[in-house]
């Protein structure tokens, strides 16, 4: 898709499929017109209703319930472990308002216009510029019922070992934020907000974000999610001073925070067999809390951590390949290549060669 800065505006305004159905829907909802909502209704091919996860409360699916006033997802949101670590979406608008929970971190920024966000009851709504994070299993539901746009960041608890792992590691309120929500045993704070207002800077860099996502050029994934973290660190930057973080509550917690931090730690040498020793677990059950978490096997969130560091050498210094393997935790300069070549399609030379382009 040819996007840029300038286009990304109005393929944002544009309207898709889905959305306007939803609008057609509410439209017709609102001035009670009976027989060409039915006639709406009816027209609908059930297999796209389905593939793209419509959720309309005169049509019964196995994804929600609908109650009095209400309707409530079935399932936690989540996607499949090949998908990026962060992702980005436009949120639906004229979607009927539902409240639902997900496996990882929300980011919603208002982009342009406003919002509704209910959490636990209360409404909080949020205007152009506001941002506001949740964390993961808060059930919450978003209201958007005119032309606002709204760009949903999802991002993965794993990202903060990954990408977002520098970011992390700064004392801030938002860092304080992702710790508490993640490895933090007795208690966290559900979420965050902050409004930024017309802080050009931080909307500018969710445009790159989004130009970069949407386009699906190379490396489209690596590109948008260093815009991303770079949205976050000017986030800290311009609004230190200015966050609002919810009360805290109480969570039934596992060792499962510590166990990340001593893989953050030790990824380069640490093994599993080392790691369930440590927390004295089997092996086999260290390794399912550990998928169950992060959506990760050991192996392949050890894996991730090394190349995201060999990554990061890779593009910074002019360190040699076998330099880069063993700095990394490999025990050998072609295994490190092969693995990398798995992962980003090309060689670590060639990957370097082009990002000098």
């Amino acid at each position: 898709m040819n996007l840029n800065i300038h286009t990304i505006d109005s393929y944002l305004h544009s309207y898709t499929k889905r959305e306007q159905l939803y609008r057609d829907y509410y439209q017709l909802k609102t001035n009670d017109k009976t027989e060409e909502l039915q006639d709406l209704l009816s027209g609908i091919d059930m297999d796209w209703f389905e593939r793209n996860r419509i959720i309309l409360p005169e049509i019964p699916s196995p994804r929600y319930q609908v109650i009095p006033g209400k309707l409530i997802q079935n399932e936690m949101l989540s996607w499949k472990d090949t998908s990026p670590d962060i992702l980005l979406e436009k949120h639906p608008r004229y979607i009927p308002e539902f409240e639902h929970d997900h496996a990882y971190f929300e980011l919603i920024y208002v982009y342009k216009g406003s919002c509704t966000n209910r959490v636990d009851g209360t409404i909080h709504t949020l205007v152009e510029g506001d941002v506001f994070i949740l964390a993961p299993r808060i059930r919450h539901s978003i209201a958007v019922f005119d032309d606002s746009i709204i760009i949903n960041v999802q991002i993965k608890p794993q990202a903060l070992s990954g990408q977002l792992n520098p970011l992390c590691r700064v004392p801030s309120s938002l860092s304080d934020f992702f710790h508490q929500a993640m490895w933090q045993e007795n208690s966290y704070s559900p979420w965050l907000f902050t409004r930024t207002g017309q802080n050009t800077s931080l909307k500018n860099t969710m445009r790159q974000a989004l130009v970069e996502y949407f386009s699906h050029q190379e490396l489209w994934d690596i590109i948008a999610g260093e815009h991303v973290t770079l949205f976050l660190s000017l986030l800290v930057r311009y609004q230190k001073n200015d966050f609002t973080v919810a009360p805290q509550t109480k969570k039934n917690g596992k060792k499962i925070g510590a166990i990340l931090a001593v893989i953050q730690e030790h990824y380069k040498t640490l093994t599993l067999a080392d790691l369930a020793k440590q927390f004295h677990y089997s092996p086999q059950y260290i390794s399912t809390l550990i998928k169950e978490h992060t959506g990760k096997t050991f192996v392949s969130l050890q894996r991730d951590l090394r190349l995201d560091y060999a990554r990061h050498i890779l593009l910074s210094s002019n360190s040699s390949i076998s330099f880069i393997a063993s700095d990394a935790g490999y025990e050998s300069e072609e295994h490190f290549i092969r693995i990398f070549k798995s992962q980003f399609g090309c060689s670590p030379l060639k990957y370097r060669q082009n990002s000098k382009k």
